[in-house]
């Protein structure tokens, strides 16, 4: 049996039960009363207006992905409201991101290292939320990952072609940009300026500037910095060991560089140095890539920003899936410990 069908039928299985599953979350606000996806008359406001702008006036957000309106329409057309059909798009974007992370780790290391790291890619736990909630996007993993596999391949035009879908599934998807640096740094990136060029313009142009509402919640710079690191050293540790399941994380900001929880993001660090130092190829270059995955979104205030909200305690909720999707960057991590 190939390498790639034994990963598909991995993680069809594991992942099989979610055709059961219903709609939950927000899925009753952007699918079940979106009038957005009642057909192709409304693809003009779709590009035109943010991701909650089919609530009218109270649809105010700083998130634009107009192609997530675009597929759950196409998927509206096919399988109506029915929720098993929002599941099988689902899952069927899953087993394509698997097949591509098989394909990055054969030609950035070796037949082994893409089997082992994609296996574990198909079947880790912290993909639950993301491969199991049917508004969930993981159209731009897919767009992102086949980006970075054809400019891995030296395909940069068409690896740039894909970038601007990517944008306009997530915003996320900007982040391919300093990965791909990483990965060769002194190899141009200037065909991606185009579609970069393009996806602002078509930003700015539906929420009246890079964004549309400042954060309710903004820490100080430094709180923000030492929060992140935290956090980073946080997802590596969930990667490790996902439980317990939660789709919100409380946590509270880190105040002071004394704080005992960065013991840890200090600990990783500095095994990622050594593993380095040691001639760990795989934890070397995939360290840094998981930490440029892992950072929070820049916004035009000039503050590095995460999705934070307060509850009454002053907690904070956090709710991040960064590229390609889970905690944290798992596609590093899986072709490292495959490694």
């Amino acid at each position: 049996m190939r390498p790639w069908v034994l990963i598909l039928l991995l993680a069809a299985a594991v992942n099989l039960n979610i055709l059961a599953n219903g709609f939950v979350y927000d899925d009753g606000a952007n699918i079940l009363n979106n009038p957005y996806l009642r057909g192709p008359q409304f693809l003009p406001k779709i590009f035109t207006t943010n991701l909650w702008g089919f609530m009218g006036p109270k649809g105010v957000s700083n998130y634009y992905r107009p192609l997530t309106h675009v597929m759950n329409m196409g998927t509206v057309a096919v399988f109506g409201h029915r929720p098993w059909g929002y599941q099988l798009v689902k899952l069927l974007l899953h087993l394509g991101s698997c097949i591509l992370v098989y394909r990055i780790g054969r030609k950035l290391y070796s037949e082994r290292v893409g089997f082992w790291g994609g296996l574990l890619f198909a079947v880790h736990p912290i993909h639950t939320e993301a491969v199991a909630w049917a508004n969930n996007d993981l159209a731009f993993s897919l767009l992102a990952l086949a980006a970075f596999e054809l400019y891995i391949s030296g395909r940069d035009v068409w690896a740039a072609a894909l970038f601007l879908p990517a944008l306009l599934t997530k915003e996320t998807s900007v982040m391919l940009l300093p990965l791909m640096a990483i990965y060769q740094w002194r190899r141009s990136l200037w065909y991606f300026s185009l579609p970069l060029g393009l996806y602002l313009a078509l930003r700015i142009n539906a929420l009246g500037g890079l964004t549309m509402v400042q954060n309710e919640y903004v820490l100080p710079v430094d709180q923000q910095l030492m929060s992140t690191i935290f956090l980073a050293g946080n997802y590596v540790y969930r990667l490790i060991w996902p439980l317990p399941f939660s789709v919100y994380h409380v946590f509270y900001p880190v105040t002071t560089p004394a704080d005992p929880r960065l013991c840890g993001a200090r600990a990783l660090g500095l095994c990622c140095r050594w593993s380095r130092c040691c001639g760990s190829r795989a934890w070397g270059t995939t360290s840094s890539r998981s930490a440029i995955s892992t950072s929070p979104r820049w916004d035009s205030a000039g503050c590095w920003q995460r999705q934070l909200s307060r509850d009454r305690q002053g907690a904070v909720l956090n709710r991040q899936i960064p590229l390609p999707y889970g905690r944290g960057s798992l596609l590093p991590f899986c072709l490292a410990t495959a490694y």
